[in-house]
This record gives structure tokens, sequence and C-alpha cells, in this order.
């Protein structure tokens, strides 16, 4: 895994040059706030989402289909006559 620099700046550096410090935070560079040369906080760069980069797809229609196989029917008319009771 690589390792990450760390830059610091201080809060007056962060406001003026925020667009710069996003873009380190994204290409994986932690930054460090510092007030009076004191650390204040910490920002890293977000986590990978889905491990080795694959694309994470959710199952939920084949399941409900699975689960409902007929189609549902919300309009009491067709559900009655589906039911056979009018």
């Amino acid at each position: 895994m690589k390792t990450a620099a760390v830059r610091e700046f201080s809060i007056r550096e962060v406001r003026q040059s925020f667009q710069r410090v996003l873009r380190w935070i994204g290409n994986g560079e932690t930054v460090v706030i510092t007030n009076r040369r004191r650390p204040v906080a910490r920002i890293l760069p977000p986590e990978p989402s889905t491990p080795s980069g694959k694309q994470v797809t959710w199952d939920f229609l084949p399941r409900l289909k699975k689960q409902f196989p007929k189609p549902l029917s919300f309009n009491p008319v067709e559900r009655a006559r589906a039911d056979e009771r009018w």
C-alpha cells in the first residue's frame, strides 16, 4: 500500500487555498491543520469504497421477482378479478 504524504497548513493558509488542499487530499495526501503551530485537525483521503476496485451490483430486482413471481396490482378491481371475487 502506498504511504500517504502529510502536509501541514495553518487555518489561514487553508482558507486562502482550499481548492489546492482538496486536490491534495483527493490525490491521497493527509493534511494537518494547525492553529498557532498546534495541530487542531487532520483531514484524511477517503478509503476505497470497494475492495480491489470491483463494482458493487445490487440484486434487489432478481430477489423481488423471486419472492413475488406474479406482478403486483394495486388496483382493487384488478385484484378482485385476479382472485375471482367479482
